[in-house]
């Protein structure tokens, strides 16, 4: 579950990219994250991601669809 103000605005699924706000803008995380089933993960640090961003179009254009389509959900909740 993603919590924004003590609030459930999602529920992460397969595939879902967290904690990628931290990475672009290097400020604290604006919301807090909960697992609720086992998950596996994959933590990438800040050049790993960069790296990503450079030299794969698609995930760059992955990680900006979710975080648009999160930021108006929130929106609509909040």
């Amino acid at each position: 579950d993603i919590i924004v103000r003590n609030r459930v605005v999602e529920t992460a699924e397969m595939g879902a990219v967290l904690g990628e706000m931290a990475l672009i803008d290097n400020s604290p995380r604006a919301a807090t994250v909960i697992a609720t089933a086992d998950c596996n993960l994959v933590a990438i640090n800040a050049e790993r991601f960069n790296a990503l961003v450079r030299d794969v179009p698609d995930f760059a254009l992955y990680v900006m669809r979710g975080m648009a389509e999160r930021l108006r959900k929130t929106g609509k909740l909040l």
